[in-house]
């Protein structure tokens, strides 16, 4: 069994109390837990798109769950083992609904309709009842189907609808291509990013993606991580930061602290949607010790 599989059990009367606290008083320095809602759509796909330049066949792969995107897309684009992380718990759940999905209909414009709709589905006891969730929920495990029903219960809004976001087309051919390449769901491990050098050990990758994560962490907790993730990289492997305009600044002075030393090769570049994002990347070299 791979270290990774066991899937964490959440607390769901820690989970209750938590999400009533986040809806009384928020405290956007402290939203970011392990029980914060996710994003049913997102314009994560513009984000994540230049990854198919650069992710080999049979490549390994550390990313956030996030919305799910992230580790569908690095699959879809070639990725042989794909490990991923969040600090929320409900990031597993999208993500494991997606894969449910996605088996579910063959059609991606079924599963486009679906997720899109998903989001009115998140009052107290509903989101069990959205059309045709019997049939996604036929391709879960008993384990994630449980959290699931119980994190519904609670009224939690596990699967967010976001109208700012842009939902992406995925083309049928690709589509058919995750039906075959994903059919359960990723290894996870459920941690706050500063935690994750301890959970992966000696592991390593060819592609790390850290997707905003960053910007919510203080500066001394940005250098701790990307610190710590230099060993996680294999030799040619390559660290992805996608930060918001209004951080990069400090990011760049943060990887420039860092990474600024033989071995290392760092790129800043826009990303390709119009949301003020930018991608820096930072690249091992293959003769560094």
């Amino acid at each position: 069994m791979n270290q990774y599989e066991q899937v964490p059990v959440p607390n769901i009367k820690e989970a209750t109390e938590t999400v009533l606290e986040m809806l009384a008083d928020f405290d956007e320095e402290n939203f970011y837990n392990k029980y914060t809602p996710q994003i049913v759509t997102t314009n994560e796909l513009y984000q994540i798109y230049e990854l198919q330049n650069h992710i080999k066949p049979g490549a390994k792969v550390l990313t956030v769950s996030a919305s799910g995107e992230q580790p569908l897309f690095a699959k879809l684009y070639g990725a042989d083992y794909v490990l991923t992380f969040d600090i929320s718990y409900n990031a597993y759940l999208l993500t494991s609904l997606k894969i449910a999905t996605i088996q579910t209909f063959e059609k991606h414009t079924d599963y486009e309709h679906f997720m899109g709709n998903l989001g009115g589905y998140c009052k107290p006891g509903m989101l069990l009842r959205a059309p045709k969730m019997y049939n996604v929920l036929s391709h879960l495990d008993n384990i994630t189907k449980n959290h699931m029903s119980g994190m519904d219960y609670l009224g939690m809004p596990v699967l967010l609808g976001d109208s700012s976001c842009q939902y992406y087309t995925i083309r049928q051919n690709d589509y058919d291509k995750l039906r075959q390449l994903v059919k359960k769901p990723f290894p996870f491990i459920w941690t706050d990013i500063d935690a994750l050098d301890k959970k992966l050990g000696d592991d390593d990758f060819d592609i790390i993606y850290y997707s905003n994560i960053l910007d919510f962490a203080n500066p001394e907790k940005t250098r701790t991580v990307l610190e710590n993730t230099k060993k996680h990289l294999k030799p040619n492997g390559k660290l992805f930061l996608v930060v918001a305009d209004r951080y990069i600044i400090s990011m760049i002075e943060a990887v420039y602290d860092v990474y600024q030393t033989q071995g290392w090769k760092t790129g800043l570049r826009e990303s390709l949607d119009d949301r003020g994002f930018r991608q820096i990347i930072i690249q091992r070299e293959q003769n560094i010790r």
